[in-house]
């Protein structure tokens, strides 16, 4: 029987088992879905880049991403405020130095 208190929980897991708990922690974390993550689907159907609506290396979200979220995974509508939510600048490699001596 479970019993309130922290040291009977205690006791009640050690009686199973460390083993079947292991066990059972492993397969809930599996079963449990994970929040929604961004995925290259939302980038294609936008057009954006990742840190449209992420800061670099990280998973929250930064405005667009909430605004995103919050209105059915869409950003028509969408107006940044200032400062808030740039798109990156496109990667374009830098121009060719002439050849020297020409």
């Amino acid at each position: 029987m479970w019993a309130i208190g922290s040291s009977a929980i205690c006791d009640s897991i050690i009686s199973l088992g460390m083993s079947k708990v292991f066990k059972v922690l492993t397969i809930a974390a599996l079963l449990i879905p994970a929040n929604a993550l961004a995925t290259p689907e939302y980038s294609r159907r936008t057009g954006k880049e990742c840190n449209y609506c992420h800061p670099p290396n990280n998973f929250h979200l930064n405005e667009a991403g909430k605004y995103y979220k919050d209105h059915g995974k869409s950003l028509r509508g969408y107006m940044p405020s200032t400062g808030a939510a740039k798109a990156a600048p496109p990667a374009t490699p830098p121009p060719k130095a002439p050849p020297a001596g020409k």
